[in-house]
């Protein structure tokens, strides 16, 4: 069976571990990595065929933003939602024209 591999790039434990819980319990979806910062992640995507990084905007002390524009360039063809705990206008305008497949909120209705 053909999995859709995913890291988890987020600075918050409880939510990488609740979403790989979600995740790992989804048909088809395989959680490779669970990322607190940018050079871990790139060295999981680097590491590991990935089709899809799920990235968090803010990152504590970095901003997902520059992991997105290291994907752009050196990976175009994967897929980079991106979650947040809120997200003005212009930056999700800045982060969607750099490429990211979308921009999700944390406390949005996981509906």
């Amino acid at each position: 069976m053909r999995y859709i591999r995913i890291p988890i790039v987020d600075d918050h434990n409880p939510l990488r571990d609740g979403l790989s819980w979600i995740l790992e319990n989804t048909p088809g979806l395989r959680v490779v990595g669970r990322c607190a910062g940018v050079a871990e992640a790139f060295s999981v995507v680097s590491e590991t065929g990935v089709d899809v990084v799920l990235l968090d905007f803010d990152l504590g002390q970095e901003q997902g933003f520059k992991l997105l524009a290291e994907l752009r360039l050196s990976k175009p063809e994967i897929k980079v939602p991106m979650d947040s705990g809120g997200i003005t206008d212009e930056a999700n305008l800045r982060v969607m024209g750099a490429g990211a497949s979308g921009v999700f909120l944390k406390h949005s209705n996981p509906n």
